[in-house]
């Protein structure tokens, strides 16, 4: 040592400089340290360093002085760069930076040292980095306090600390994330571009490390990212979000690759990003490597390039995003164009894949357009509009133009809009002669020129067609003109006559009868894109009724999303209409014996979710006819033995309650009859279920029964009360109760009524037979009681001949 670093004494000299009361003499210490340190060999640096020189140096990170503070870290900071610090010394110097930098208040408190401080975690990190696992934590803590700090060169440094982090402990950054996540989330949005670029690379390798955490919050973050008024920034966001799809764990792709993948769509907005075909290229390459990995089922696309590939695993959610961003009025115009752009282009790439989302597309489209002042904007949707005309199905194409223009549920604006939009799909549409029969009828279907925003639209409409059509327009000429004479009196008058001309040089068109083709497999999926939202209003619940209801026993093989729809559409707060269609669905399928076996593989998911919540008590006129159509249908199923012994005994507890309450209400006598059928179709086709533990629950609200107002009740109750005893006699079930039930019934028997007293008597036969000596003995206690001791009489009589 001696031999080996200069001024030996005077380094010691040095280091007791540093333990000095005066400040100053602390400083010229450190200042002179350095310049010998500068020059001396690693290894004589080092062992120094762990000797003598790190205690002192440490104690100064705290010292009073805000220069020897900073002088200590300049020493610290050349060292490390130097690579003059042992390995093991390491750790001592994250736990006092920890101490400076990691709690809250902050124990340093100048912006300047803590810059330096972050230069210092930065050089430690990317040079030892292998040595930072017993310090993760303290890293953790200090990164998330200082994330927050106001500088922008400290959050710079703790952005790329965390970067190098994330490559190097990407499986132990995952349990910080959203931590790290939460102190840097604001970085994104910070002045300067350079902060908002570090940090938005970050957060994109947090992304890949453990995306599920952070998810939720960050991809709000990128959606607002895309509007940053740096191309360097959104240049870095696409890049970043393609990094994070070819990265990510499959089963964390798998749950937000849809948001991922219209956020990366996003990019082709911007002109001067060309290469964001490469990224989604390979992107789509690699979730087709997945999907063929984890057996996905996606034979019908699997073919497709690897960017359309992309587009149409996520095909729905790409769709259902675009068009909740374009009616989302409180969004700037931007991300609604970008929303018009993105579906723009996912409809060129799916073509024909997108036509089970046309009714959703035309519904948005409609309405967005018709309010647009934007010409760029409006542009776009036309753009969607004549794709859809070449890619998909054109009679269903133009049964929505049908829906959306000549029916109630858009108002006269968004008429109009549709028929320019027909119009600019007809410039780009291959005409047939089928086609133009078709399309003559939908203009000539509904007078729509009582509209004033409607007449320039639907001229638009015929002109576009006899231009595109030419020679066609000779057998549909007397159609045109009646269509345009229709507007002859609009203010379109003068641009009728001109089209009129048009049409005099390449003829016309004839009327023909309208088309209302519609199959079960193609109108139920359209039927029911959105059930889950049906209320009293929705269209598309009546016309469901009517598909199902007309379709008998076809709707077998769709018998699944049929129970799925009814179920959603029964529960307790959905509209009485919806519920009321759901059970006249219901019945209309138990009258159908095709379906029994369909029904009774359903048997738990139809008590669970249709029956118990229809049957259940809401206040409401309305909801008593739910009710007693639930009762209905639940005697069917019963009657039809249509539910599995073991369900109906799982599902007691809530099928039985529901029908108590029924049996309960005071306000409709309807619904108390048809809970006591559903009790009696019960006694006589799965009595064999009963037990002791049933029996107690059910005998108590037959025998409530008895005292109804109306005797018809009081004689129809009598039936499963009569065959609750035949059970118990059969089953040799346990019966505590048998003198309080007896001693009930037998003042139910000295009714006035003779029909009561004999559906009494018939209960009281089968039942003595349980107990004869006690029956013998509570009827003999009652006959002296009695008003009409006649009937107690008999059974006496009957009784002791018996025995």
């Amino acid at each position: 040592m001696e031999s080996g670093l200069k001024e030996a004494v005077s380094i010691g000299q040095l280091i007791n400089f540093l333990h000095d009361p005066n400040r100053n003499k602390r400083k010229d210490g450190l200042v002179q340290l350095s310049n010998i340190l500068q020059s001396e060999s690693s290894e004589n640096v080092k062992s120094l360093f762990s000797s003598k020189l790190k205690p002192a140096l440490i104690e100064i990170f705290g010292d009073s002085s805000e220069s020897n503070r900073e002088k200590v870290i300049d020493l610290i900071n050349q060292l490390l760069s130097q690579n003059k610090i042992n390995e093991d010394d390491i750790p001592h110097i994250v736990q006092k930076l920890h101490e400076r930098l990691g709690h809250d208040p902050c124990p340093e408190t100048c912006e300047e040292i803590k810059v330096k401080e972050s230069v210092t975690l930065k050089l430690i990190a990317t040079n030892h980095w292998n040595l930072l696992l017993p310090s993760f934590g303290y890293i953790i803590d200090i990164v998330c306090k200082q994330g927050k700090e106001s500088s922008p060169a400290i959050k710079i440094s703790i952005a790329e600390i965390v970067s190098i982090l994330c490559d190097s402990f990407g499986d132990r950054i995952g349990f910080s994330s959203k931590r790290i996540f939460d102190s840097m989330r604001n970085n994104l949005y910070h002045q300067q571009f350079k902060v908002r670029l570090q940090t938005l690379t970050t957060l994109g390798k947090i992304c890949i490390c453990e995306g599920a955490l952070i998810f939720e919050d960050i991809i709000v973050d990128f959606k607002k990212l895309q509007l940053d008024r740096r191309k360097e920034v959104r240049e870095v966001l696409y890049k970043v979000i393609g990094d994070i799809m070819c990265k990510l764990q499959y089963t964390v792709l798998r749950s937000f690759e849809g948001k991922l993948s219209y956020l990366l769509l996003g990019g082709f907005s911007e002109s001067e990003f060309a290469w964001i075909n490469e990224v989604i290229d390979n992107v789509g390459y690699r979730r087709k490597v997945l999907a063929q990995e984890f057996t996905e089922n996606v034979e019908d696309y699997i073919m497709s390039d690897a960017g359309e590939f992309l587009i149409l695993r996520n095909l729905q959610e790409l769709v259902q995003l675009a068009l909740d961003d374009i009616q989302e009025w409180t969004m700037q115009d931007h991300y609604r164009s970008k929303a018009a752009s993105i579906l723009d282009y996912t409809i060129r790439a799916a073509q024909n894949h997108i036509t089970p989302h046309l009714d959703s597309i035309f519904k948005v489209i409609f309405k967005a357009y018709a309010q647009s002042e934007d010409k760029a904007f409006s542009a776009l949707f036309e753009n969607c509009i004549e794709k859809i005309g070449m890619f998909c199905d054109f009679d269903l194409v133009l049964t929505l133009f049908r829906k959306f223009c000549l029916t109630d549920i858009t108002s006269p604006t968004e008429k109009s809009g549709g028929l320019i939009l027909f119009a600019k799909m007809l410039n780009s549409l291959l005409l047939t002669e089928d086609r133009m029969k078709k399309i003559v009828s939908f203009i000539a279907e509904k007078d729509l020129s009582d509209y004033p925003e409607i007449p320039k639209s639907l001229q638009l409409v015929i002109e576009s067609l006899i231009l595109q059509a030419k020679s066609l327009c000779i057998s549909h000429v007397n159609s045109l003109f009646h269509s345009l004479l229709l507007l002859e009196n609009s203010s379109a008058q003068e641009s009728v006559q001109k089209t009129m001309g048009i049409l005099a040089e390449y003829c016309g068109l004839l009327s023909v009868s309208d088309l209302y083709a519609t199959q079960l497999p193609t109108a139920l999926p359209l039927l029911t894109r959105d059930y889950r939202n049906w209320d009293s209003d929705s269209k598309e619940r009546s016309l469901f009724k009517s598909l199902i209801v007309k379709s008998g026993s076809a709707v077998s093989q769709y018998f699944d999303t049929i129970v799925e729809v009814m179920s959603v559409n029964s529960q307790r707060e959905k509209d009485s209409e919806v519920r009321f269609t759901m059970l006249v669905i219901l019945e209309n399928s138990l009258n159908l014996s095709e379906l029994d076996n369909y029904i009774r593989s359903y048997c738990r998911k139809i008590l669970e979710s249709i029956i118990v919540p229809t049957a259940a008590w809401k206040v409401g006129i309305s909801n008593v006819e739910i009710r007693v159509s639930s009762m209905l249908c639940l005697e069917k199923l019963i009657g039809k033995m249509l539910i599995e012994d073991s369900v109906l005994v799982e599902l007691w507890d809530k099928v039985f309650p529901v029908v108590k309450t029924c049996l309960d209400d005071d306000w409709d006598k309807d619904l108390r009859i048809s809970a006591c059928r559903v009790i009696i179709s019960f006694f006589e086709f799965y009595s064999h279920i009963l037990d002791e533990i049933l029996v107690s629950g059910i005998y108590p609200e037959l025998l409530k029964r008895l005292d109804d107002s109306q005797d018809y009740i009081r004689m129809i109750i009598c039936v499963p009360l009569e065959k609750l005893f035949k059970v118990i006699l059969e089953r040799g079930i346990r019966f505590g109760n048998y003198k309080f039930m007896i001693e009930t019934l037998l003042v139910h028997l000295d009714d006035p009524s003779e029909n009561i007293q004999k559906s009494v008597k018939n209960v009281l036969q089968v039942a003595r037979l349980y107990d004869a000596e006690t029956f013998l003995e509570l009827s003999r206690s009652a006959q002296h009681k009695h008003r009409h001791p006649r009937a107690v009489t008999e059974l006496i009589e009957e009784s002791q001949n018996q025995s």
